[in-house]
Protein backbone atom coordinates (compact mmCIF):
# COMPACT_ATOMS: atom_id res chain seq x y z
CA UNK A 1 0.00 0.00 0.00
CA UNK A 2 3.04 2.27 0.98
CA UNK A 3 4.55 1.58 -2.00
CA UNK A 4 1.64 2.50 -4.43
CA UNK A 5 1.34 5.72 -2.65
CA UNK A 6 4.93 6.52 -3.04
CA UNK A 7 4.73 5.85 -6.39
CA UNK A 8 1.78 7.72 -7.09
CA UNK A 9 3.27 10.69 -5.57
CA UNK A 10 6.20 10.53 -7.94
CA UNK A 11 4.31 9.70 -11.22
CA UNK A 12 1.92 12.85 -10.06
CA UNK A 13 4.75 15.05 -9.46
CA UNK A 14 6.39 14.36 -12.69
CA UNK A 15 4.65 17.51 -15.19
CA UNK A 16 2.58 15.91 -18.32
CA UNK A 17 2.49 18.87 -19.93
CA UNK A 18 3.54 20.18 -23.56
CA UNK A 19 6.86 19.34 -22.84
CA UNK A 20 6.54 15.63 -22.09
CA UNK A 21 4.67 16.00 -25.48
CA UNK A 22 8.29 16.95 -27.19
CA UNK A 23 10.34 15.06 -25.39
CA UNK A 24 8.02 11.45 -26.47
CA UNK A 25 7.99 12.78 -29.91
CA UNK A 26 11.91 12.69 -30.38
CA UNK A 27 12.35 9.46 -30.37
CA UNK A 28 15.67 8.10 -32.35
CA UNK A 29 17.00 5.11 -33.50
CA UNK A 30 19.38 2.84 -32.70
CA UNK A 31 21.28 -0.07 -33.95
CA UNK A 32 21.34 -2.94 -31.56
CA UNK A 33 23.34 -6.36 -32.17
CA UNK A 34 23.06 -9.51 -30.52
CA UNK A 35 25.76 -12.36 -30.07
CA UNK A 36 26.70 -14.43 -32.88
CA UNK A 37 24.88 -17.52 -32.41
CA UNK A 38 24.32 -21.25 -33.50
CA UNK A 39 21.18 -20.62 -35.22
CA UNK A 40 18.79 -17.86 -36.27
CA UNK A 41 16.46 -18.01 -33.49
CA UNK A 42 19.06 -18.05 -30.99
CA UNK A 43 20.61 -14.50 -33.07
CA UNK A 44 16.97 -13.17 -33.27
CA UNK A 45 16.68 -13.81 -29.28
CA UNK A 46 20.13 -12.26 -28.77
CA UNK A 47 19.55 -9.03 -30.56
CA UNK A 48 15.95 -8.63 -28.48
CA UNK A 49 17.46 -9.20 -25.12
CA UNK A 50 20.08 -6.48 -26.35
CA UNK A 51 16.69 -3.97 -27.10
CA UNK A 52 15.40 -4.90 -23.79
CA UNK A 53 18.75 -4.54 -21.82
CA UNK A 54 19.33 -0.98 -23.67
CA UNK A 55 15.82 0.11 -22.97
CA UNK A 56 15.90 -0.81 -19.75
CA UNK A 57 19.20 1.42 -18.86
CA UNK A 58 17.54 4.65 -20.59
CA UNK A 59 14.20 4.16 -18.79
CA UNK A 60 16.22 3.59 -15.53
CA UNK A 61 18.54 6.64 -16.21
CA UNK A 62 15.61 9.12 -16.74
CA UNK A 63 13.86 7.29 -13.80
CA UNK A 64 16.76 8.13 -11.31
CA UNK A 65 17.00 11.99 -12.77
CA UNK A 66 13.19 12.73 -12.54
CA UNK A 67 13.46 11.03 -8.81
CA UNK A 68 16.29 12.83 -8.03
CA UNK A 69 14.31 16.19 -8.88
CA UNK A 70 10.93 15.13 -8.13
CA UNK A 71 11.29 13.07 -4.52
CA UNK A 72 10.16 15.10 -1.88
CA UNK A 73 12.59 15.79 1.26
CA UNK A 74 10.40 13.88 3.24
CA UNK A 75 10.71 10.03 1.00
CA UNK A 76 13.66 7.59 2.21
CA UNK A 77 15.63 7.18 -1.00
CA UNK A 78 15.91 3.44 0.00
CA UNK A 79 11.49 3.49 -0.68
CA UNK A 80 12.27 5.49 -4.10
CA UNK A 81 15.37 3.03 -5.55
CA UNK A 82 12.55 0.22 -4.69
CA UNK A 83 9.55 2.29 -6.23
CA UNK A 84 12.06 2.68 -9.36
CA UNK A 85 12.78 -0.88 -9.57
CA UNK A 86 9.51 -2.28 -9.48
CA UNK A 87 8.52 0.22 -11.87
CA UNK A 88 10.96 -0.97 -14.24
CA UNK A 89 11.00 -4.51 -13.62
CA UNK A 90 7.13 -3.96 -14.82
CA UNK A 91 7.84 -1.86 -18.12
CA UNK A 92 6.25 -3.59 -21.20
CA UNK A 93 9.72 -3.36 -23.54
CA UNK A 94 7.36 -5.10 -26.39
CA UNK A 95 5.01 -2.17 -26.79
CA UNK A 96 8.03 0.98 -26.41
CA UNK A 97 9.80 -0.36 -29.75
CA UNK A 98 9.45 -0.41 -33.43
CA UNK A 99 11.83 -2.26 -35.54
CA UNK A 100 12.84 -0.10 -38.31
CA UNK A 101 15.47 -2.53 -40.06
CA UNK A 102 17.10 -5.71 -39.54
CA UNK A 103 20.03 -7.44 -40.98
CA UNK A 104 20.82 -11.13 -40.62
CA UNK A 105 24.62 -12.12 -41.02
CA UNK A 106 25.65 -15.77 -41.32
CA UNK A 107 28.83 -16.81 -41.44
CA UNK A 108 30.39 -20.28 -42.82
CA UNK A 109 33.03 -21.62 -40.51
CA UNK A 110 35.02 -25.56 -40.37
CA UNK A 111 32.92 -26.20 -38.02
CA UNK A 112 29.18 -25.25 -38.96
CA UNK A 113 27.35 -21.95 -39.51
CA UNK A 114 27.45 -19.06 -36.84
CA UNK A 115 24.33 -16.09 -37.17
CA UNK A 116 24.17 -12.56 -36.46
CA UNK A 117 21.18 -10.43 -36.25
Amino acid sequence: MLAVLLSTCIACSVPQGAQFVEHAAMASAVMVRGDAELSPAEALASAEERVDEHLRSVWSERAERAVGRYRPFWMPEFVTRQAVSRWLADLPVERMVQRVDREDRERMHEFGNSYQT
